[in-house]
């Protein structure tokens, strides 16, 4: 099947948002809203910042959240492209609608309910290696 059409605004904003040099840094559930006519909209842009700066800050004492790039609790990773944190969490969201909240971050290895038209773009928002 074909994913359904609202997933094509969060990430036509996300791309918006790279495109002008901006990154999210806050997308998850909180962030998403649908008005009565069914339009969906992106919110929670008081978070964003200029791609420039860097990787996403966690919230100054902030507990790890399962949402968070792995760039956030591994730092040998590095910093990443600066885009790559709202495209974990966009993967975080997808898995969240269809699955109810995010445990830890290895959940993302099962698709639960994912639909499976949208298991090869979450594949490759997160990185997911199915067991």
């Amino acid at each position: 099947g074909v994913p359904d059409p609202g997933w094509v605004l969060p990430q036509t904003a996300l791309s918006f948002l790279g495109g002008s040099g901006l990154v999210h840094h806050a997308l998850g559930l909180d962030a998403v809203f649908v008005d009565p006519g069914g339009d969906w909209k992106l919110g929670g842009l008081e978070r964003g910042a200029a791609a420039s700066e860097g990787g996403p800050p966690r919230p100054p004492g902030g507990p790890p959240q399962p949402q968070d790039p792995p760039e956030l609790s591994d730092s040998s990773r590095g910093q990443g492209e600066p885009w790559a944190g709202d495209m974990w969490r966009l993967g975080c969201l997808i898995w969240e609608v269809f699955n109810g909240p995010l445990p830890r971050p290895g959940a993302l290895r099962s698709f639960g309910k994912l639909p499976a038209g949208l298991v090869p773009p979450f594949c490759e928002l997160v990185a997911a290696e199915p067991s």
